[in-house]
């Protein structure tokens, strides 16, 4: 989408946006929820493509926020003033537009879509490739992982559960002490059946 069909979708909601005042259900009329969708969704999309817009529609509540009750004309004001203003926002981005033409896309959006081209992926990952290219804080997560899973074994080495675990472990192991030397009972037997049959 360029930003002149950004503006192109936006002035049919300007227009709209006018004929939502004193909407008998406030911020739950059918009508409202389906406009305020259309126009945070085509907000949504020109940002996504690096584009700054002007316009806090989707942070509004259109109605006002309280623990008590709360009078009709009291939500019938408090849903017209944020509708205000989100027409107020609406149309200073079409005058911008109108006087100014495109917007410059923000620097950042840019220079990551500069980085993103001029990365190639190898055929094959290698950790020197992983070195040179992946970002410093990839690497200091993993280090940060590698340090706990040290430092949590360790501590887990000095627990009662583990000495309990180890003596286990030596409980369960034969203790022979003849374990590297010959059986002589095997011996024994293999140098009889090498004896000549007489």
């Amino acid at each position: 989408m360029k930003y002149s069909e950004f503006i192109d979708e936006l002035r049919p909601l300007l227009d709209e946006a006018h004929s939502l005042f004193d909407e008998d259900q406030t911020h739950q009329s059918p009508r409202f929820r389906k406009w305020r969708h259309q126009l945070t969704t085509t907000i949504s999309i020109i940002e996504n493509l690096g584009y700054t817009v002007d316009c806090d529609i989707a942070s509004r509540i259109f109605q006002v926020a309280s623990y008590g009750s709360v009078s009709k004309n009291a939500q019938m004001a408090a849903y017209n003033r944020e509708l205000q203003d989100t027409i107020n926002e609406m149309e200073i981005i079409i005058e911008y537009f109108d006087k100014y033409g495109d917007p410059k896309i923000s620097s950042q959006a840019a220079a990551s879509d500069d980085r993103a081209e001029k990365l190639e992926w190898p055929t094959k990952m290698t950790l020197s490739w992983l070195f040179n290219h992946a970002p410093i804080k990839l690497w200091l997560q993993f280090g940060g992982i590698l340090i706990t899973v040290f430092l949590l074994g360790v501590g887990f080495a000095q627990t009662r559960a583990y000495k309990n675990i180890e003596q286990l472990w030596h409980h369960e192991q034969p203790h022979n002490k003849h374990i590297d030397e010959p059986n002589p009972q095997l011996n024994h037997d293999a140098s009889k059946s090498d004896a000549p049959v007489s």
